[in-house]
């Protein structure tokens, strides 16, 4: 169903370092009419020219790509495909999907902490971390009388930290990002060697520097309306 919208496009380019087993860098450019992008392209002297190419019977790859000289890309390419198959790479991508699934779930399970805002597309699950809620004297983990359009703000910084002390700490690496004006958090792996014990842990990880991020905000704003 994701390729259904394909025959409306000219061309299409997916990079195969990417999630598909190949070392960088390897694209795979599809294209409807190979003519157009050759007539940009190609500066074919009058010496090279012969009727059998003038034809289009011969592919010329050297007119496909702006750089003269290439590597041999497509030779990785096809020792991939030849050690795992089409059916292999696609049992790899969906043990991924399947996992990016799981840890949505997992994500999901604990609405106090965290809100999904996108996927899991892809493996692929965009998290943010709830502004915590205090004590009485407080509303909506903001103290009494602070404008409504901080929460936001809030929600953005208990985010941010939570990602930087979790890079920090090196156990896991995570990316970050902005959704929408809001400070956000991606999780995702396309290591092959990734099981469900890691997403687990990648989990424990972000709920324990969640909850310790949050305990000190919390802390924090007590203290003002004490004060």
């Amino acid at each position: 169903h994701h390729t259904a919208p394909f025959p409306a496009f000219d061309s299409f380019n997916t990079n195969m370092h990417k999630w598909l087993l190949t070392n960088f860098d390897a694209s795979l450019l599809y294209v409807r009419t190979r003519k157009p992008l050759i007539d940009a392209l190609s500066i074919t002297p009058a010496y090279l020219r012969n009727a059998r190419s003038e034809s289009g019977l011969v592919t010329d790859y050297r007119d496909w790509q702006i750089p003269l000289g290439r590597r041999f890309r497509s030779l990785k390419i096809w020792f991939v495909l030849r050690t795992y198959g089409v059916l292999g790479l696609r049992a790899y991508l969906r043990n991924h999907i399947r996992l990016g699934e799981e840890f949505a779930g997992w994500v999901r399970g604990r609405q106090d902490l965290f809100t999904v805002v996108s996927g899991p597309a892809f493996a692929l699950t965009v998290v943010r971390v709830n502004a915590p809620v205090s004590s009485p004297g407080t509303a909506n983990g903001f103290v009494k009388g602070e404008a409504e359009k901080d929460v936001g703000k809030r929600g953005d910084d208990v985010t941010r930290e939570v990602y930087e002390r979790i890079n920090a700490g090196g156990k896991i690496m995570l990316t970050s990002t902005v959704v929408g004006e809001r400070y956000v958090i991606r999780v995702v792996s396309g290591n092959p060697q990734t099981d469900r014990e890691h997403l687990r842990k990648a989990f424990d990880v972000l709920v324990e520097t969640a909850e310790d991020v949050r305990g000190k905000m919390l802390e924090e704003a007590d203290g003002r309306v004490s004060k």
